[in-house]
């Protein structure tokens, strides 16, 4: 084959020439080697960076450097407009939809493994491929081929082709093509339950497991949002027992699972013969984990119609976890639902004023399934670990991206300014040092809002502050703003939609009722119109859990005393109303929102250290339920918290779980990483 004679075979438009070449030029560096004693080099880099790489590395099949060579050293002609076609030295004949197309056999091969040991036994330069009943891949793979022919991966993937394009790409076994439609559906199914259910159904009729494990994720992950919907009311027996008997199921109880399981049975047919249908339900009643039912749950799946309404299934869940004649026939599926199912987010706590030995260095993470704490502290972590820390209390915590930022704080002896960081997508990396304040400060309050961190008022060793300062992600550096209209220690601040909101405080001279609000837009703080119903300081500000935009503040100390009251707030109009009150009074605790619950965690509640907690508290707001989880493994107040979700899962979490029954205190004193996506390769299916 020469140059010329396949120079004649299809000219390339200048637009598409150009396009291309400024697409490959990003694609790496030629070798000098290459560009010395060359008139064109310069050129040669723009349009074929690879290619030319290929050519000095001895990479190229000797037709093709050939061809190269005469090309380069016979025209002179403008790499913008050159007919390029002679590269393409094979063609494939889709026999099914009666398609040729012509390809360069050095990048299709290098991409796609199928295609490479076809041209590598063919002794033709022209294959045929027969597609039989997948002949509906005739377009994808030949979309697939056009966007592999210049060495570099670039397809366009969109909503309509992700399906096709990734079984294309999974037939040709071209990797690159093939991730890059995966995390398209990642994020689809992120944000569409539906979809990634009807995904889920498809991957698991079709066996691909990669599939399956991305849209299986996000299916449990939105099960409560996706259990009362039809396509979901209308799975098939198995399929909703994969879902409902995993470890991951994100559920609110396992009461949910119960009634989930009495809507699909309303769904069935009526005419279904009555054993089938009895063993349907006694595999599904296998999914639920009964033993971990709180005890005003366990009273009401006694009263749910499916139980009452067999004597069989009514003594199983009576007596549950003692022997029936139910739990001797499915004795197998039974053992795979005593352990909890897994956490879809943990709580981190960090640092804290430990009684009688001042700030401390430990890092507590809560798994709300399981009740249990791990503790992590300098003496059984090693730097590459989360448990490593420096001793700080007073200070704040906060999720910017994938970084949790651990701000200022009191070192016991001074107000530090530095900002230690944690990247969840790079554990390797330990606890670093940020960039660090402009300001010394503890008993300030943080949030994160529009890729921004800020740190608001506090105080020094001399004075209660008014700067605010934030820092962004990307850059990494804390800039001054507009400051707060007073001085103010020990307040609480919520990030809001598009402005922050910071409730209460300690002026110095008295305990604040007031609120303000901080919009990035317009650079200015303005003082709301309504006041709370007790100034309170040291309190905790979360959102409401419902996700309608409801602020609560809850608990805090004033003049008169530590505070139970749990205030709410809905917007200016509505201002500030009692809520509730918690069971005990406490000031300076950790605060957050977990599986729709307020949690409450150590804190004081009153002026000496003896009194100082470990005990921690919820609360449901929305039907104002409350109640006690296991307590912290030490006491502790002017601690910080924040909530991490799951990115994936890790047997270690199941080790730590096997440890807390050999653990008295209810908490696992062995160090162990946050979970991240590197820690699972696979999404367990068993559950």
């Amino acid at each position: 084959m020469t140059a010329t004679a396949c120079f004649c075979t299809r000219k390339l438009s200048r637009s598409s020439m150009t396009e291309t070449s400024i697409a490959s030029s990003t694609d790496g560096n030629a070798s000098n080697d290459v560009l010395v004693g060359r008139g064109n080099g310069a050129l040669q880099q723009l349009a074929f960076p690879l290619m030319t790489q290929d050519l000095a590395g001895g990479c190229l099949p000797h037709h093709l450097q050939t061809a190269y060579h005469e090309f380069m050293d016979g025209h002179k002609l403008d790499w913008m407009t050159a007919d390029l076609s002679f590269l393409n030295t094979h063609s494939i004949n889709f026999v099914d939809c009666q398609e040729t197309r012509s390809v360069n056999a050095f990048s299709v091969g290098f991409h796609s493994g199928f295609f490479n040991s076809l041209f590598k036994y063919s002794p033709q330069n022209r294959v045929e491929l027969r597609l039989g009943w997948l002949n509906c891949l005739c377009g994808s793979i030949s979309t697939a081929l056009a966007g592999i022919s210049l060495r570099k991966c670039r397809v366009a993937v969109t909503e309509e082709n992700c399906l096709s394009l990734f079984l294309a790409s999974d037939f040709i076994l071209c990797e690159p093509l093939r991730a890059q439609c995966l995390r398209f559906i990642e994020r689809r199914c992120s944000v569409d339950p539906q979809a990634a259910l009807g995904i889920w159904q498809f991957s698991r009729l079709l066996n691909l497991p990669d599939l399956t494990q991305v849209s299986l994720r996000c299916v449990l992950r939105s099960f409560s949002e996706l259990r009362l919907t039809d396509s979901f009311l209308q799975l098939d027996t198995d399929a909703l027992i994969a879902i409902l008997s995993h470890k991951l199921l994100n559920c609110a109880s396992e009461l949910q699972v119960l009634q989930t399981i009495s809507q699909w049975l309303q769904r069935q047919p009526e005419n279904q013969p009555q054993e089938q249908r009895k063993q349907q339900i006694e595999r599904l009643l296998c999914c639920v984990r009964f033993g971990h039912m709180e005890s005003d749950e366990f009273e009401a799946a006694l009263r749910e119609p499916l139980i009452t309404g067999n004597q069989e299934f009514l003594d199983f869940v009576r007596i549950f976890p003692l022997s029936s004649s139910f739990s001797d026939r499915h004795q197998a599926e039974l053992a795979k639902s005593k352990p909890p199912r897994w956490p879809h987010q943990v709580l981190l706590l960090l640092g804290g004023w430990y009684r009688r030995h001042g700030p401390t260095a430990f890092c507590q993470v809560y798994d709300p399934r399981a009740d249990v704490w791990d503790l992590r502290s300098p003496d059984a972590a090693q730097r590459h670990q989360v448990g490593w820390l420096d001793e700080r209390s007073h200070a704040c915590c906060a999720l910017l991206g994938d970084v949790v930022h651990f701000v200022g704080g009191y070192s016991g002896a001074e107000a530090l300014k530095s900002v230690l960081c944690f990247d969840r997508r790079r554990p390797h990396l330990g606890w670093y040092e940020g960039s660090c304040m402009l300001q010394a400060r503890y008993y300030h309050c943080c949030a994160a809002l529009d890729n921004y961190l800020y740190s608001i008022g506090g105080q020094t060793a001399e004075r209660r502050l008014i700067h605010v300062e934030r820092m962004r992600s990307n850059d990494n550096s804390w800039v001054a703003i507009e400051p707060l209209r007073r001085p103010c220690c020990e307040a609480a601040v919520v990030a809001l939609a598009e402005r922050l909101l910071v409730v209460g405080g300690f002026d110095g001279r008295a305990h604040l009722d007031t609120a303000e609000t901080f919009c990035p837009a317009a650079g200015e703080w303005t003082l709301l119109t309504g006041f709370l119903n007790s100034p309170r300081t040291g309190l905790g500000l979360v959102h409401s859990p419902d996700g309608r935009g409801g602020v609560f503040a809850v608990c805090g100390r004033n003049s008169a005393g530590w505070l139970r009251t749990v205030e709410s707030w809905l917007g200016e109009s509505k201002g500030w109303r009692l809520h509730c009150e918690m069971s005990r009074p406490r000031s300076n605790f950790g605060c957050c929102i977990l599986d729709g619950r307020i949690f409450l965690l150590g804190g004081i509640c009153g002026p000496s250290e003896k009194e100082i907690m470990a005990s921690v508290e919820w609360l449901e707001p929305g039907t104002k339920r409350m109640g006690t989880a296991h307590a912290m493994p030490f006491p502790a107040s002017g601690l910080t918290t924040c909530v991490l979700d799951l990115l994936d899962y890790s047997e270690e979490l199941a080790r730590q779980r096997r440890r807390k029954s050999s653990s008295p205190d209810g908490f696992c004193p062995a160090p162990m990483r946050l979970l991240t996506d590197e820690d699972s390769d696979e999404l367990p299916d068993d559950g």
